[in-house]
């Protein structure tokens, strides 16, 4: 029910702010009241097609992703719909003539067309689900709809002079109301079987597709009374609309995929910890303080201290380090007092910003490698038993002729050999398949900087095994010494890594496809602004009354800074925020060049580099282009030279002050601006209280000031 309440408030405030505006607009019997009644409907209808276009971008750029066909056959409905409201604003009696000559009884057919058509396809999207007819309800089809339905409607109200002609219907006849009656009559069936689909399916996303039709059929009966309540109405119902078909195409797309990829990284890690706790090396781990974080079951084995007992304490007061063996081999202590011959290897614990947090021990019991090196000579039939349990693939790798002298049955199984075929081949041989003997490259061989440096060496590297599969491999190497030092030998182990490489790759591909859906989102709906403002310029240029040019141009100057918003965020590296700095930069620059006074008026901009999400982003935008556009209008008459000058900085406990002053002619002392008519200084006050929730403050002792001070993210 708190929804519901929810609805009816909204609806109701939308309805007496319509009310209010008309009221006050009829009480005056000036020319004034006239134009101001006609700019209102003028705006009210264009954001009515921006709100309908929207719908239709927003469905038609996600299908490719959702494949939802009933989001697909809405996003067309209101395609069609946004059109015919624009040829019914087109067709206004004041307006420039619309291909033929404009009438009242011309206009009310686009509309009751545009409503007729809306309330037929919303009932008809009843019976559409995901997975509909996928030979009819496609994009190539939709568009040949789309095309036909217009044609059609398009014909019978530009060129049936006849069509209902013995009837008023532009004002409240028997025919228009019979209409309506047919209209409410289908929208309130189409609201009854999407009450009964979400109640079957479960679809918390529906019901915004009942309140969107409720609200439109609302606007029809308050239409024919209250002109602006009609308007505004009809813009609340299609904005419900946006959001259930946004909820349906995008957000529950990417609410599937973040799902996915958390089982994905779940599994990854679990993969981890079962590596991690079945690993035959011993894996310790610390933080920067070098306190034990980690510490697995060899670990265990190899040092006599349970996990319980080393957890939180410090790395090196539980290791008496004793002389170092020849590299990187060390020499620790068991708990009992025995020494322990190992290889360490340490590595950096990063976080996504690369910053390090800890530190990675992987610690390699060498003790029976050490022994099988002094029994080697000995005993070949010993060593071979040695190397033979280990998990990992080793071979011996004579250093005069890089040929393998030995090699363990996990090494033979990787590459499918037998032992004589392997023996007095070089590892280069084998990796590569060749056909004939051939010596290693050296500046690839891992064995080189063992044979360099006399110590161990790390590395990872890409193997092919028989049946060409790309195998991955963690490989470590070394040296054997004889009696005198002298490196006569190495010791090459490796270990396969390939599972672990492959989940690391599912997770980055994941992640890539939804950073590209999210910039193609961006990109798409700039793209359809830019749309909008290019048909408001076509438009525009048959427009002879400045009065009304000055409004199409207004218009179209707030479509072009959100349009510049989805813009920024497309070219962000991060597109969860923007650049606020960059974005006041481009759009203060854009506007001084739109109305042409970058010779009257000095632009002063003292802006932080403060990173806004589209929450915030798209009303501070709104509010500067409503801001600069007043004072390059109205602060500086007859040449007046002057300065406008914002800021835009983060204070203490994360808020934001936000300031735009001119040192022009001022408001009059005497002009309530909260209560005035003007659109513009309504969006200004209701942007900053209602969206960014923060305080606006007017400062007129020096020309005009306007502060707003809101909470950051």
């Amino acid at each position: 029910m708190k929804d519901e309440y929810k609805l009816l408030a909204i609806i109701v405030s939308v309805f007496l702010i319509g009310v209010f505006l008309q009221e006050t607009i009829d009480s005056s019997k000036s020319n004034v009241s006239k134009s101001l009644e006609e700019t209102f409907e003028i705006i009210s209808e264009l954001f009515s097609v921006f709100v309908a276009l929207s719908i239709f971008g927003l469905t038609w750029y996600a299908y490719s992703k959702s494949r939802d066909r009933h989001s697909l056959f809405l996003g067309a409905t209101f395609c069609i719909t946004g059109l015919l409201i624009l040829f019914h604003l087109l067709s206004y009696p004041f307006m420039p003539d619309f291909i033929n000559p404009n009438s009242a009884h011309k206009s009310a057919i686009f509309f009751l067309e545009s409503r007729f058509v809306l309330a037929v396809l919303i009932l008809a999207s009843v019976f559409v689900h995901k997975d509909s007819l996928p030979k009819l309800i496609n994009k190539r089809v939709i568009v040949l709809f789309m095309i036909t339905i217009l044609s059609v409607f398009l014909a019978s109200g530009l060129f049936r002079e006849d069509f209902l002609a013995s009837n008023n219907i532009d004002g409240y006849s028997t025919t228009t109301a019979l209409l309506l009656l047919v209209i409410t009559i289908i929208i309130l069936v189409a609201c009854y079987l999407y009450a009964k689909r979400a109640k079957e399916t479960g679809q918390d996303d529906l019901h915004f597709l009942i309140y969107g039709p409720l609200i439109i059929l609302l606007s029809n009966l308050v239409y024919f009374f209250y002109e602006i309540s009609g308007h505004f109405l009809i813009i609340t119902g299609f904005f419900y609309f946006h959001l259930g078909l946004y909820k349906s195409s995008v957000d529950l797309p990417y609410e599937k995929l973040a799902l996915a990829e958390e089982k994905l990284r779940i599994g990854a890690e679990n993969k981890y910890r079962n590596l991690f706790d079945n690993a035959n090396d011993a894996i310790i781990t610390t933080d920067l303080q070098d306190f034990v974080t980690s510490w697995n079951h060899s670990a265990e084995k190899l040092f006599g201290w349970e996990v319980g007992n080393v957890m939180g304490k410090k790395l090196s007061d539980l290791f008496l380090l004793g002389q170092s063996a020849s590299g990187i081999e060390t020499v620790h202590i068991h708990e009992t007092g025995t020494r322990i011959f190992v290889s360490l290897t340490i590595s950096q614990l990063l976080d996504l910003n690369n910053k390090l947090t800890g530190l990675s021990f992987i610690i390699h019991d060498i003790s029976q490698r050490k022994k099988a090196e002094d029994l080697l000579i000995r005993s070949k039939e010993f060593t071979e038993t040695v190397l033979n349990s280990m998990n990992d693939a080793i071979s011996v790798i004579d250093v005069n002729n890089f040929r393998i002298i030995d090699a363990n049955s996990v090494f033979l199984g990787n590459y499918e050999m037998k032992k004589d075929e392997v023996i007095g081949k070089t590892c280069h041989e084998i990796i590569h398949n060749c056909a004939e003997p051939c010596a290693p490259p050296i500046d690839i061989c891992p064995l080189i900087e063992t044979l360099k440096t006399g110590t161990n060496s790390t590395s990872e590297l890409v193997h092919y095994n028989k049946g060409e599969e790309k195998r991955y491999f963690e490989v470590s190497t070394s040296p054997i010494g004889d009696e005198n030092g002298k490196v006569v030998s190495v010791i090459h182990v490796s270990r396969d890594i390939t599972e672990r490489k492959k989940s690391e790759k599912l997770i980055q591909d994941s992640l890539h496809e939804k950073e590209t859906l999210l910039r193609e989102i961006h990109h798409r709906v700039k793209n359809n602004m830019q749309i909008i403002s290019s048909l408001l310029l076509l438009q525009s240029q048959n427009i002879v009354d400045q009065k009304y040019l000055d409004i199409f141009n207004d218009s179209n100057n707030r479509i072009l800074s959100m349009a510049l918003i989805h813009e920024k965020f497309y070219q962000s590296e991060n597109l969860a925020q923007i650049n606020i700095q960059e974005y006041i930069n481009d759009l203060a620059s854009n506007l001084m060049g739109s109305y042409g006074t970058k010779g009257n008026a000095e632009l002063e901009i003292n802006v932080d580099n403060i990173p806004l999400n589209i929450n915030y982003a798209v009303p501070c935008g709104l509010i500067l282009n409503e801001l600069i556009t007043n004072s390059l209008k109205y602060a500086f008459p007859k040449d007046r030279h002057g300065k406008i000058k914002i800021i835009f900085q983060k204070m203490d406990g994360n808020m934001i002050y936000f300031s735009v002053s001119d040192d022009g002619i001022g408001i009059p002392g005497d002009m309530d601006t909260r209560n005035t008519k003007s659109l513009g200084m309504h969006l200004i006050y209701t942007l900053s209280e209602n969206q960014l929730h923060g305080e606006i403050t007017l400062n007129r002792e020096r020309g005009t000031e306007f502060q707003i001070n809101f909470k950051g993210e």
